[in-house]
């Protein structure tokens, strides 16, 4: 399993990602990144993700 600020994503998760989809390259906006566990799993494909959110503590808490 992929940790990044105490979040986690399934193994599953990250299985059908890799079988579904061509992340290397991808352009992906993601609509409420929280904590930013899924923008860092996609970035970590060779994925250019921009994340937005409507909470501000989320967005600082990605940025650092």
């Amino acid at each position: 399993m992929s940790e990044y600020f105490g979040a986690s994503l399934r193994s599953e998760t990250l299985e059908v990602l890799n079988r579904f989809f061509k992340l290397c390259g991808a352009r992906i906006l993601e609509v409420g990144t929280g904590s930013g566990a899924h923008s860092l799993e996609f970035g970590i494909r060779g994925a250019e993700v921009v994340g937005i959110d409507v909470s501000e503590n989320s967005i600082h808490l990605v940025k650092n």
